[in-house]
């Protein structure tokens, strides 16, 4: 489990507006995953490695490409959806 989340045990997940995207914080964040929203409205999500693997999630999405590619840079940090 992330460090973050250790000192942080009440914390809430960031949701964001895109289900398919919020779907896979939520698999993250229940791997043990820190994740936190950004000025930008984008969520960061950190690896619960010491390895410094972020992934980017995007609120609102604007390709039709952002789901797989997101789940693609999810897989890349060692997360499987």
């Amino acid at each position: 489990m992330h460090a973050k989340r250790l000192e942080n045990p009440k914390a809430k997940r960031p949701k964001v507006k895109d289900k398919q995207l919020d779907a896979m914080i939520a698999k993250a964040w229940d791997e043990g995953w820190w994740a936190e929203k950004r000025r930008n409205g984008h969520v960061m999500c950190y690896s619960p490695d010491e390895e410094k693997k972020l992934v980017d999630v995007a609120n609102t999405p604007s390709d039709h490409r952002t789901g797989p590619n997101t789940r693609s840079t999810f897989r890349r940090a060692g997360l499987e959806l």
